[in-house]
Protein backbone atom coordinates (compact mmCIF):
# COMPACT_ATOMS: atom_id res chain seq x y z
CA UNK A 1 0.00 0.00 0.00
CA UNK A 2 0.66 3.59 0.23
CA UNK A 3 2.10 3.59 3.26
CA UNK A 4 4.57 1.01 2.61
CA UNK A 5 6.13 2.58 -0.18
CA UNK A 6 5.99 6.07 1.38
CA UNK A 7 7.93 5.15 4.44
CA UNK A 8 10.92 3.84 1.73
CA UNK A 9 10.49 6.78 -0.71
CA UNK A 10 10.40 9.55 1.72
CA UNK A 11 13.95 8.89 3.02
CA UNK A 12 16.24 11.80 2.24
CA UNK A 13 16.46 15.62 1.81
CA UNK A 14 13.75 17.34 0.84
CA UNK A 15 13.50 21.40 -0.50
CA UNK A 16 10.32 23.22 -0.94
CA UNK A 17 9.68 24.82 -3.97
CA UNK A 18 6.69 25.86 -4.08
CA UNK A 19 3.74 26.85 -2.15
CA UNK A 20 -0.14 27.42 -2.77
CA UNK A 21 -3.11 27.35 -1.12
CA UNK A 22 -5.49 30.05 0.79
CA UNK A 23 -6.08 31.75 4.30
CA UNK A 24 -9.34 32.88 5.89
CA UNK A 25 -9.18 35.27 8.93
CA UNK A 26 -12.39 37.60 10.00
CA UNK A 27 -14.28 36.60 6.40
CA UNK A 28 -11.54 37.93 4.28
CA UNK A 29 -9.62 35.17 2.20
CA UNK A 30 -6.04 35.85 1.16
CA UNK A 31 -4.71 33.06 -1.99
CA UNK A 32 -0.99 32.33 -2.57
CA UNK A 33 0.64 30.58 -5.78
CA UNK A 34 4.63 31.26 -5.10
CA UNK A 35 7.65 30.15 -5.09
CA UNK A 36 8.81 29.42 -1.55
CA UNK A 37 12.46 27.46 -1.08
CA UNK A 38 13.10 27.85 2.24
CA UNK A 39 12.20 24.72 4.52
CA UNK A 40 14.26 21.43 4.39
CA UNK A 41 13.22 18.28 5.63
CA UNK A 42 15.59 15.32 5.91
CA UNK A 43 13.85 12.10 6.83
CA UNK A 44 16.13 9.07 8.02
CA UNK A 45 15.06 5.86 8.18
CA UNK A 46 14.77 5.05 12.09
CA UNK A 47 11.79 7.12 11.87
CA UNK A 48 13.68 10.61 13.06
CA UNK A 49 14.92 13.81 10.86
CA UNK A 50 15.93 17.57 11.03
CA UNK A 51 14.64 20.57 9.90
CA UNK A 52 16.31 23.47 8.91
CA UNK A 53 14.56 26.70 7.70
CA UNK A 54 16.80 28.81 5.57
CA UNK A 55 15.07 32.07 4.81
CA UNK A 56 16.67 34.16 7.23
CA UNK A 57 20.45 35.53 7.54
CA UNK A 58 21.40 32.69 9.77
CA UNK A 59 19.81 29.04 9.51
CA UNK A 60 17.19 27.49 11.91
CA UNK A 61 17.47 23.69 12.52
CA UNK A 62 15.56 21.79 14.93
CA UNK A 63 15.29 18.00 15.40
CA UNK A 64 11.91 15.97 14.81
CA UNK A 65 10.56 12.54 14.60
CA UNK A 66 8.11 11.27 11.76
CA UNK A 67 5.75 8.77 11.36
CA UNK A 68 3.17 7.96 8.60
CA UNK A 69 -0.21 6.54 8.73
CA UNK A 70 -1.70 5.88 5.41
CA UNK A 71 -1.54 9.17 3.80
CA UNK A 72 -1.06 11.07 6.69
CA UNK A 73 2.36 12.20 7.41
CA UNK A 74 2.61 13.42 11.29
CA UNK A 75 6.26 15.31 12.49
CA UNK A 76 6.68 16.03 15.99
CA UNK A 77 8.71 18.43 17.24
CA UNK A 78 9.95 19.16 20.78
CA UNK A 79 6.11 19.71 22.35
CA UNK A 80 3.89 20.07 18.90
CA UNK A 81 3.17 18.29 16.06
CA UNK A 82 2.47 18.67 12.53
CA UNK A 83 0.27 16.35 10.50
CA UNK A 84 -0.12 16.36 6.50
CA UNK A 85 -2.03 14.76 3.64
CA UNK A 86 0.38 13.11 1.48
CA UNK A 87 -1.00 13.91 -2.31
CA UNK A 88 2.00 13.06 -4.58
CA UNK A 89 5.01 10.88 -3.47
CA UNK A 90 7.55 9.68 -5.96
CA UNK A 91 11.27 9.37 -6.41
CA UNK A 92 12.01 13.09 -7.09
CA UNK A 93 8.74 15.06 -5.40
CA UNK A 94 6.26 15.43 -2.93
CA UNK A 95 2.94 17.69 -2.45
CA UNK A 96 2.40 17.90 1.47
CA UNK A 97 -1.34 19.24 2.09
CA UNK A 98 -2.07 20.96 5.23
CA UNK A 99 -5.11 22.31 6.54
CA UNK A 100 -6.16 23.85 10.16
CA UNK A 101 -9.27 25.37 10.41
CA UNK A 102 -10.91 26.65 14.30
CA UNK A 103 -13.37 29.41 15.16
CA UNK A 104 -11.47 32.24 13.40
CA UNK A 105 -10.78 31.15 10.41
CA UNK A 106 -9.21 28.84 7.77
CA UNK A 107 -6.19 27.81 6.11
CA UNK A 108 -5.02 25.31 3.61
CA UNK A 109 -1.59 24.73 2.02
CA UNK A 110 0.32 22.61 -0.57
CA UNK A 111 3.71 22.80 -0.40
CA UNK A 112 5.84 21.03 -3.64
CA UNK A 113 9.14 19.49 -2.53
CA UNK A 114 11.73 18.29 -4.46
CA UNK A 115 14.50 15.52 -3.57
CA UNK A 116 17.59 17.07 -3.06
Amino acid sequence: GIAGDAKALIIGTWQSTWLKGYEIYDGEKETFDEAYTEDIYSFKSDGKGTYKDISGSSTYTADFTWTISGNKLKITFSGYSQEATIKTLNENTAVLVGQEKDKDGEYYSEITFKKK
